[in-house]
């Protein structure tokens, strides 16, 4: 079975050889008939620009987030409630809410019973949630909900079957 990084270099090198008969042939005419005109000169380069933009498939998407471990595996988790910046310190979470040192959530499954699976209120400490997959959330209530809260990110999460995806109320991310 070939790997995916082994089919798109294949592909790759079907790709260059497309594009060295293509100026071969672009050589050739203009060898041929010294005098093209400015259209067949533009539709040249067109096909040249459209042959030399990278293309990427699936599975090379895949492997390069594979390989920055966006992919980790997650741990199962209960919802989450942070209310004021001292309860991050106080659940344990990594960081000390510094720009340079933001608390850290990440790498959780979080199946809610129709509240917020993260609601973190009335918060100035710098926070990210990332990697997390969230689901359940009710009426009015978000995989994620922010409330009266700032310097908070987002990122790579998966949030499905909730009223919303992320909430936010008096906060700005």
């Amino acid at each position: 079975m070939q790997r995916s990084s082994d089919l798109s270099n294949s592909s790759e090198k079907v790709r260059s050889s497309l594009y060295i008969k293509l100026v071969v042939v672009i050589i050739v005419r203009i060898m041929m008939n010294r005098t093209l005109k400015c259209a067949d000169t533009l539709f040249i380069l067109t096909i040249i620009l459209i042959l030399s933009l990278p293309t990427h498939t699936y599975n090379e998407v895949l492997s390069s987030r594979e390989e920055r471990n966006l992919f980790a595996p997650s741990t199962v988790h209960s919802p989450i409630e942070i209310d004021g910046d001292s309860e991050f310190a106080l659940q344990g979470w990594k960081g000390n809410g510094t720009k340079n040192n933001p608390y850290l959530i990440e790498s959780l499954t979080i199946m809610s019973s129709g509240e917020s699976c993260i609601k973190i209120m009335n918060t100035n400490s710098f926070f990210i949630i990332r990697n997390c997959t969230l689901g359940g959330a009710s009426f009015n209530e978000g995989g994620i909900a922010i409330s009266s809260g700032a310097n908070g990110f987002c990122c790579n999460n998966t949030i499905f079957s909730c009223d919303s995806g992320v909430l936010l109320w008096f906060s700005y991310m």
